[in-house]
């Protein structure tokens, strides 16, 4: 897990799974939205990436009380982005926001700001339309979060075969490349409010 160390003003936390930092299966930086997003931030916030690569929403919502909660405090920003893992390991949209929910209540009972991520399209028949259907479902209701990052929006990250763009998605279609993270970057740069 990435650390820097903590700003007395404010900490940006980001939380979910391996496309949030496709290095940090190894607990080491590699591509990453948070790298973007740490090294254009106008007062450079201190910024913490807790993706891991496999999670899924169950399991970001039950490590939150002891891997999150007693490290950060009020009015700190907290982005979470992770439903792809669940809606392939077979939970339902309604399970998945469900979790979603939890976690952003959870969030914001420590007095973060939080802020979620709509899904992006990746190369897994399964999850697409499911995906879809999480991201209209999220984007009908977005009273749990302080904003939702409608990453639908990003046009190369969203049309039915975008997977297969190799400057923005690598080999296995899932994961983004430098280039790809980039632009996810810039819409949370544009899209949460810092202050």
């Amino acid at each position: 897990m990435a650390h820097f160390k903590q700003n007395t003003d404010k900490n940006l936390i980001f939380h979910g799974n391996s496309l949030f930092n496709y290095g940090n299966n190894n607990l080491a930086f590699g591509n990453s939205i948070s790298n973007y997003v740490r090294d254009n931030l106008f007062n450079k916030k201190a910024v913490f990436d807790y993706s891991l690569g496999g999670k899924t929403t169950t399991q970001i919502v039950s490590e939150f009380p002891t891997r999150i909660a007693p490290y950060f405090r009020a009015n700190d920003v907290y982005i979470f982005w992770d439903v792809v893992n669940d809606l392939n390991t077979g939970k339902t949209v309604a399970q998945t926001l469900a979790s979603s929910k939890t976690l952003a209540t959870l969030a914001k009972a420590q007095g973060y700001k939080v802020y979620t991520l709509t899904s992006i399209n990746i190369n897994n028949t399964i999850v697409e339309p499911l995906r879809i259907q999480y991201n209209t479902s999220l984007l009908a209701d977005t009273s749990f979060w302080d904003g939702v990052i409608d990453l639908t929006t990003i046009s190369v990250l969203n049309n039915t075969n975008s997977y297969q763009n190799t400057t923005y998605y690598n080999a296995d279609g899932t994961h983004l490349t430098t280039a790809g993270y980039n632009l996810i970057g810039q819409k949370i740069l544009d899209s949460v409010n810092f202050n």
